[in-house]
């Protein structure tokens, strides 16, 4: 019997040590090696006089983002990976008598509050996923608004 359990126990042990080697190869693929030409060539040098004026640019990805708008929330969702990356509530003010919504999630500066769906694709699988996380956030905030208010807005 103790060489059954043994043998089950190393059995175990590689196969968790082989998902974990695919695993991490999964998330840090190893990028491709480049070889720079020699070249005897001057280049210019560079001015730095309006380079400190720019933004850091961002990730080539972040110009797709998909707002939606509802009579309670107003979203602003990465179509890559499904991250809610802004959410403002519509029915309240930020402050008293103020015309700006209250903001539950923002990515501005430094301080990033986001709801990530850990979602990698743009398949089919991956909008209906997207569309049911938006429904959840959705139920989640109008309960939780229900129970702080005593306000039904469903």
């Amino acid at each position: 019997m103790g060489s059954q359990r043994n043998i089950l126990f190393i059995a175990l042990a590689m196969v968790s040590f082989l998902l974990f080697q695919q695993w991490q190869s999964y998330k840090n693929p190893q990028a491709p090696a480049t070889t720079q030409a020699q070249s005897n060539s001057t280049l210019p040098a560079p001015s730095f006089a309006d380079d400190m004026a720019d933004p850091a640019p961002q990730a080539g990805h972040s110009a797709s983002i998909v707002k939606v708008k509802t009579d309670v929330l107003t979203l602003s969702i990465d179509a890559f990976g499904g991250d809610v990356v802004s959410a403002e509530l519509n029915q309240y003010a930020d402050e008293f008598g103020s015309d700006k919504n209250f903001v539950l999630l923002d990515k501005k500066g430094n301080e990033q509050y986001i709801a990530q769906s850990g979602l990698i694709g743009l398949k089919v699988s991956t909008l209906a996923a997207l569309l049911v996380l938006s429904i959840k956030l959705h139920l989640t905030l109008s309960k939780w608004l229900k129970a702080k208010t005593n306000f039904a807005f469903l």
